[in-house]
């Protein structure tokens, strides 16, 4: 008799041949395990594969059956991680791209803003210090060092930002403006590289609910590269039980 081909199914203790749900090969498991080697490229400035690292993830996020709403929230919670740190290397790598001085500050600035690993904070934070540092705007290199300082940095980096600030008590000035306005919440625009400041009418990626200035509507979103902007969707569903098989 020739082979009988039949597909495996996740739910095969209490399915027949007809009725069953096939068996997926991305899970939580395993996508958690690539956002670590993400961390891991991060940490040792490999932008460029902990970009690809974390964009895979993302892209790869719809392909997860969550049969219970705990699950979903966790989901969620990673498709959350995977927006961030993608937006952060696309802003470093931005910043990597261009030989404006002052853009290059400007850009390690909102570097700072995206909600990282404290770890990772750390980084970001001593190199925004840095260039400020290099670019005379003492007050704002100030500010970084203080905020790293506050997540309890390694002693080396403690130790350069208590110089940076004792530098500031003694003159606490910028010597160039900054588009940056660290008292004034904000979300970075995929498209502009620029911030928007709460209050600012903005619009959002159908997926990761990345942040775009209004005047990118109906554009691809840069930073999952799969979602309008601007459009409206159900997102992310827990599988039903009656043959819903949820999704995105």
């Amino acid at each position: 008799m020739p082979a009988h081909v039949q597909a495996m199914h996740r739910d095969y203790k209490k399915t027949t041949a007809d009725t069953g749900m096939p068996l997926v090969a991305i899970t939580m498991e395993s996508l958690s395990a690539e956002i670590k080697g993400g961390y891991t490229a991060f940490t040792k400035g490999k932008f460029e594969d902990s970009h690809a690292t974390f964009l895979k993830v993302l892209q790869s996020v719809p392909f997860v059956v969550c049969e219970t709403r705990p699950a979903l929230n966790e989901l969620k919670k990673l498709q959350g991680i995977c927006r961030e740190y993608v937006m952060a290397l696309c802003i470093e790598m931005e910043r990597r791209g261009t030989d404006n001085k002052v853009r290059q500050c400007e850009l390690a600035a909102y570097f700072t803003h995206c909600n990282l690993e404290p770890m990772h904070l750390c980084l970001t934070l001593k190199q925004a210090m840095i260039m400020n540092v290099k670019l005379k705007n003492f007050a704002l290199a100030s500010s970084f060092a203080r905020r790293l300082l506050e997540l309890n940095p390694s002693p080396k980096f403690a130790a350069d930002a208590r110089k940076v600030v004792a530098a500031a008590d003694q003159n606490n000035t910028n010597a160039v403006d900054l588009n940056y306005d660290e008292k004034n919440p904000f979300q970075v625009c995929g498209y502009s590289m620029s911030p928007q400041y709460r209050g600012t009418p903005t619009l959002k990626c159908a997926f990761c609910t990345a942040i775009y200035a209004t005047e990118h509507k109906g554009k691809v979103c840069v930073v999952c590269k799969i979602g309008e902007i601007g459009r409206d969707a159900p997102g992310l569903q827990v599988v039903g039980g009656q043959g819903d098989r949820g999704g995105f």
